[in-house]
C-alpha cells in the first residue's frame, strides 16, 4: 500500500496481511503500526500515488510540479542502505526517475503560478506511466 501525505512524505506499506480471509482481530494482531519505508520525497502536498501491478514499484505525484517513480528492491540483510532511504525490513526504495518538482524553477514561482500534477497511473506491466 502506496500512501502520499500532505507535507510531501510518501509511506509504502505492507498490507499483504489484509488480502487474506482471517478474523479481523487475527488481521489486526499482524498488521505492522509502522511503514516498510517513510520519506519525504516532495516539496508540497502529495496529490496522487499509483503503484504497478507487478509490486515493483511506483509513481508520485505532488502540487510542487514533480514527478517520481520509485523502484521496490529486495535486500538481503537489514544493513543501513546506502542510497538514504529509511528502510527496516527487507526492501530498498530506489528512485528511478524524476520530472519537475524541487529541480524544477517552476516549482519555485508564487503559489498563484504553481501548477501541480494532480493523477499518476501506471500500467499494468508497469512499463509507461502518467
Amino acid at each position: 500500500l502506496v500512501v502520499g501525505y500532505e507535507e510531501g512524505t510518501v509511506a509504502l506499506w505492507d498490507a499483504r496481511d489484509l488480502e487474506n480471509d482471517e478474523e479481523e482481530e487475527e488481521i489486526a494482531s499482524n498488521v505492522s503500526t509502522e511503514p516498510l519505508w517513510r520519506e519525504r520525497v516532495h516539496g508540497d502536498a502529495v496529490t496522487s500515488v499509483a503503484a504497478d501491478a507487478t509490486r515493483g514499484g511506483f509513481v508520485s505525484a505532488a502540487a510542487d510540479g514533480g514527478v517520481l517513480r520509485f523502484a521496490i528492491r529486495p535486500v538481503a540483510t537489514h544493513d543501513d542502505d546506502l542510497s538514504g532511504s529509511k528502510t527496516d525490513s527487507n526492501i530498498r526504495v530506489e528512485l528511478l526517475q524524476s520530472h519537475g518538482g524541487r529541480n524544477n524553477e517552476d516549482a519555485f514561482a508564487p503559489a498563484t503560478a504553481k501548477r501541480g500534477v494532480a493523477c499518476v497511473a501506471v500500467r499494468d506491466d508497469g512499463k509507461v506511466f502518467a
